[in-house]
C-alpha cells in the first residue's frame, strides 16, 4: 500500500528550463550595463566563472550556489564583488522566482494526495534555502511535509542516502513510497536502485522507453493517480 510520494523539484513540479532562460537573460542585461560589455560577452564570462566554481567545489552543494558564480564573474572582470555579486545574484533569482508557475495539475495532484492521507516530500539537489523559496513561490509549501536537499545530505542523487533520508523522514518503507522525477539517471535510476517505485515525469520532453519505470507527461494522467493510490 502506498503511503507516501516523493518528488524531485526542478523540471518536475515546474518548468526550470524556462525560468532559468529568463533569469539568465536578465543577468546578461544587468551585467552588461554594470561592466560596459555586450550581453553575450558578459554571459560568456559568467558561464566560464560557473565552470571554475564547479571544478573547485565539485561534489558539494556549494557548487550550485549562484552567489559564487556571480562573485567569480566579477573577480574575473577585475572588480570588487561587493556589492556587484549580490546585485547579479538578485537579478537572477528575482527574475527566476517571478517566472515560476507549477505545472498544470500539480497543485490539484498534491492536494489530492494530502486529502487521501498520503505523506509527501521533496528530494532535491541544490541548496536548501533557494529550494524552500521555490516551494513557497509555487504555493506548494502547504502540501509538502518534508524537504531533503543535497546540502543537508552531503551527497547528491542518485546516491542512496538521499532516498533513504526521504523514507526515514516520511516514516515509510521502500514498498510504501513512489518517487516522481524528471532526470532518469539521478531520479529514476536512483529511486529504483533504492527499491522505490519510480515515475519518470517527462512533460512532453523527448525520452526513450526505460524498463521498470512508469512514464508520465502530466499530473492529470489518471494512470499516475492510480499508481499513487488515489
Amino acid at each position: 500500500m502506498i503511503k507516501a510520494v516523493i518528488f524531485d523539484l526542478d523540471n518536475t513540479l515546474y518548468d526550470y528550463d524556462l525560468c532559468h532562460k529568463l533569469a539568465m537573460e536578465e543577468v546578461g542585461r544587468v551585467g552588461a550595463k554594470m561592466f560596459g560589455l555586450g550581453e553575450a560577452e558578459f554571459v560568456r564570462e559568467y558561464e566560464a566563472a560557473k565552470l571554475e566554481v564547479k571544478r573547485h567545489k565539485s561534489g558539494t552543494a556549494a557548487e550550485h550556489n549562484r552567489i559564487f558564480y556571480c562573485q567569480k564573474t566579477v573577480e574575473r572582470l577585475g572588480k570588487s564583488p561587493i556589492p556587484a555579486a549580490l546585485d547579479l545574484y538578485n537579478a537572477y533569482w528575482d527574475t527566476f522566482l517571478n517566472a515560476m508557475q507549477p505545472y498544470d495539475g500539480a497543485s490539484e495532484f498534491l492536494r489530492s494526495l494530502n486529502a487521501a492521507g498520503l505523506k509527501t516530500a521533496v528530494c532535491t539537489d541544490m541548496t536548501a534555502h533557494i529550494q524552500y523559496r521555490k516551494l513557497v513561490r509555487l504555493e506548494l509549501d502547504d502540501f509538502i511535509d518534508f524537504m531533503i536537499t543535497s546540502e543537508e545530505a552531503g551527497v547528491e542523487k542518485p546516491h542512496p542516502l538521499m532516498f533513504q533520508m526521504s523514507l526515514d523522514k516520511l516514516g515509510v518503507t521502500t514498498k510504501e513510497a513512489v518517487y516522481i522525477g524528471d532526470c532518469f539517471e539521478r531520479d529514476i535510476a536512483g529511486a529504483l536502485a533504492s527499491g522505490i517505485a519510480a515515475v519518470w515525469f517527462v512533460h512532453n520532453r523527448p525520452h526513450a522507453p526505460q524498463a521498470n519505470a512508469a512514464v508520465c507527461q502530466s499530473y492529470r494522467d489518471t494512470a499516475l493517480w492510480r499508481l499513487c493510490g488515489i
